[in-house]
């Protein structure tokens, strides 16, 4: 084992570099594994080696090059990573996970094992990319906690090992079979075609379960009601990740406390019912969903209840009406047909959430109808929806455009006279919605009296967004509009009368000019360097606003939008040793 004593001086230059934070810094978003052991792995990659974890991030490098991943605590005891299984660009492209969260978000993926000789208990995982270090993640490492194989030339009734692995994903995947801290990896070839059921599975908060496919494998769960199943929501702590899901049906349905990470979600020719891609089970509490690439889910066939993603805003299995939140975060929602993006709904016996509920930094891309909508759809006598909403740093791009039955709404929504929620929105960026002609689209809607079946009557705040129309369409109809809060430091450019000066009436302090982002043509959003938006916005947000949609680190004055101005030059790096 080796130990990292970092002099003064370089503590201090890293820290005060750090401080000053260029985009070409690296930085680590997520993992699929926050939990696994340092052996059992077997598969011959390295000599006495454990878990294999998946990280994402921003400016890791598309090959690996020098750099290295390391485990354990920054200037004690670490050690490097016992073997890496590739190093690349995270664009779905094997040998790494079916998600593209390369096009939109550039990010990159590693996978490595854990060596035996990491230390245990909670420790750190962190990148150290041509000398510089990034941020870390959290990674509980056991002495206990199987690791498990499938494949296509297993047999049940093995004992799950590399050499003896099991053939069905239905098997590893049922009770008794695997236990709090287990990994199961499901290698090349492996699929379910009558949907993969998870069948009372329970992991614990620190000891999660993982089912993840094995690093250049492509595995495939399918099914006509559902891709990956929830048997009775009776599964929890449990992680899905880098799976490809198919079905008509819920393509993905909920898990409570779990992590659904790097999967690619569609369904196979048309999905109808009355659910979500990711959703149709009340058990998103306590959940993280990461970098999950939506796509292509719904069409001529689809109804009015159909979504590319469905939250419930209450726990309807249990019958709590107060429950923990959930993180949506770095997903990637392209081209569905199917009503609605992110789309959070109850009605009836409605409940709320004693903890925040976090959307941010994912891309919500050429949607059917709204990008974000947080909706009451007639909640009982005494019901409400409550709780803490922060939607922040998403990029929402070409929705509201209609889809195969009609439907178009604004590209974010709040709605409903129970939903009493308090909604943050910051630092997004909509660029074009609608489309020409349309006198129902617009940027966003928070409806008020005017409209009393649709009036929102929780609070809300709307600051350093950038709001441009490309189709000569409305930002939003005042009359219709509820107040915000507070709505400061937003652009807006075009505007539905031509004329960009005619921003909405309740923006305190709006910029009407061209937002120069680098090349929205491209997908990239980045500031150009003499952009009306670079240190425009206001710091206010700083308490949940730290990092902009592609990791750099805000800073003050703050850029207005998703994203930073991109640095043309950026000084030295200094070197960490």
């Amino acid at each position: 084992m080796k130990k990292m004593m970092l002099s003064i001086t370089i503590s201090c230059l890293f820290l005060l570099f750090h401080q000053v934070a260029f985009a070409s810094d690296p930085v680590l978003n997520f993992s699929d594994l926050t939990n696994g052991p340092r052996t059992g792995n077997g598969d011959g990659q390295a000599t006495n080696h454990g878990a294999i974890v998946t990280i994402w991030g921003n400016n890791l490098g598309a090959t690996q090059g020098t750099s290295k991943v390391y485990i354990g605590i920054p200037g004690g005891t670490y050690v490097e990573a016992a073997h890496y299984y590739y190093w690349k660009n995270a664009d779905g492209i094997l040998p790494s996970g079916p998600a593209d969260l390369y096009s939109r978000h550039k990010m990159q993926e590693i996978a490595f094992s854990i060596p035996s000789t990491a230390p245990t208990g909670s420790q750190k995982i962190w990148v150290v990319v041509n000398g510089v270090s990034s941020n870390q993640l959290d990674f509980n490492v056991t002495t206990s906690g199987n690791i498990y194989f499938v494949k296509t030339t297993g047999s049940d009734t093995n004992p799950g090992t590399w050499s003896n692995p099991w053939r069905s994903m239905d098997y590893a995947a049922s009770a008794g079979r695997v236990n709090a801290g287990d990994v199961v990896y499901f290698c090349d070839g492996v699929q379910e075609t009558d949907g993969f059921r998870v069948y009372y599975i329970k992991g614990t908060p620190n000891n999660l379960i993982g089912l993840i496919a094995y690093p250049g494998g492509r595995v495939l769960a399918q099914g006509y009601n559902y891709g990956i199943g929830n048997h009775s929501v009776a599964s929890s702590y449990v992680v899905i990740a880098k799976l490809v899901a198919k079905s008509e049906g819920s393509v993905i349905t909920h898990f409570a406390f779990s992590r659904e990470i790097g999967n690619e979600v569609t369904d196979i020719t048309c999905a109808s019912c009355s659910c979500g891609a990711m959703g149709g089970a009340a058990a998103q509490e306590g959940s993280m969903f990461f970098g999950n690439y939506v796509h292509d889910y719904g069409g001529a066939c689809s109804g009015n209840q159909t979504h590319p993603t469905y939250f419930t805003l209450r726990e309807a299995v249990s019958g709590k009406s107060h429950i923990q939140g959930f993180e949506f975060a770095w997903n990637y929602l392209k081209n569905n047909d199917a009503r609605s993006g992110i789309h959070l709904y109850d009605e009836h016996g409605c409940g709320g959430y004693d903890s925040v509920i976090k959307i941010h930094n994912n891309v919500v891309e050429n949607g059917a109808s709204e990008g974000i909508g947080i909706i009451a759809g007639g909640c009982d006598v005494g019901y409400t929806i409550f709780g803490n909403i922060e939607i922040y740093n998403n990029l929402l791009m070409g929705n509201g455009k209609s889809n195969s039955q009609g439907y178009i709404a604004p590209t974010i929504v709040l709605q409903g006279q129970a939903n009493v929620t308090n909604v943050k929105l910051y630092n997004n960026t909509i660029y074009g919605y609608g489309y020409p002609g349309c006198t129902f689209c617009e940027a966003i809607a928070v409806y008020n009296s005017n409209l009393p079946n649709l009036w929102f009557k929780g609070t809300w705040e709307f600051k350093n967004n950038i709001i441009v129309d490309t189709n000569n369409v409305l930002y939003s109809v005042d009359s219709n509009m509820s107040t915000p809060a507070a709505s400061d430091h937003n652009l807006w450019y075009n505007g539905g009368d031509g004329n960009p000066a005619n921003p909405p009436a309740w923006d305190s302090s709006p910029i009407t000019t061209n937002p120069l982002f680098e090349n929205p043509g491209a997908g990239d959003f980045r500031l150009q360097s003499t952009s009306p938006a670079r240190n425009s916005g206001t710091s206010t947000v700083s308490p949940i606003v730290t990092r902009d949609f592609y990791g750099g680190i805000r800073v003050v004055p703050y850029d207005i939008g998703a994203a930073n101005y991109s640095y043309s030059t950026a000084p030295a790096s200094p070197v960490v040793r």
